[in-house]
């Protein structure tokens, strides 16, 4: 910490905008806080890790699903919180990348298997503890609706894994 700076400062939106501005980006502040990004806080639940530089926001198609990679390092937890926006339930899965084919080359994450989430007012947070470097595949699955899209908010981040004495 720079001397003279104080460790914890109160004031309003109004007094730490300039701040904000420099150390955020208005890009990646609210308009309630006097930036330019259009993003609403999620009704009730964990509000802390949705940050809204890392949140992303997809409509999976009916009949679609939605895959993507995150490598995580030995020592950290893999979290991927998500909100169901509209058309209500949403199939979520963890896997382990095997091989190079996303679709095939996977391990089933135990904790994790295909199952329906109907999150439409708190974020559902996943949890996994990585003990080596890893790669997980996350799955968002609508492919048993057969009219229907799905809107999904989501973020994934790592954090460092807390060990008991």
């Amino acid at each position: 910490m720079k001397k003279g700076h104080k460790a914890i400062s109160f004031g309003t939106t109004k007094d730490f905008k300039d701040e904000w501005e420099k150390i955020i980006g208005t890009e990646n502040l609210p308009k309630y806080l006097g930036g330019t990004l259009e993003w609403t806080p999620p009704s009730g639940g964990v509000i802390k890790p949705f940050i809204p530089s890392q949140l992303v926001t997809i409509e999976i198609p009916r009949r679609g699903d939605h895959l993507f990679e995150i490598a995580v390092k030995g020592g950290q937890t893999l979290h991927v919180e998500f909100l169901v926006k509209s058309g209500k339930d949403c199939g979520f899965a963890v896997f382990i990348k095997t091989g190079k084919d996303i679709k095939k080359d996977r391990k089933q994450v135990e904790e994790y298997k295909v199952r329906k989430i109907d999150e439409e007012v708190t974020p559902f947070h996943a949890q996994l503890p990585t003990k080596e470097d890893t790669t997980y595949i996350v799955l968002f699955d609508n492919t048993d609706s057969m009219l229907l899209a799905r809107e999904i908010s989501y973020l994934h981040y790592t954090s460092d894994t807390e060990t008991k004495k």
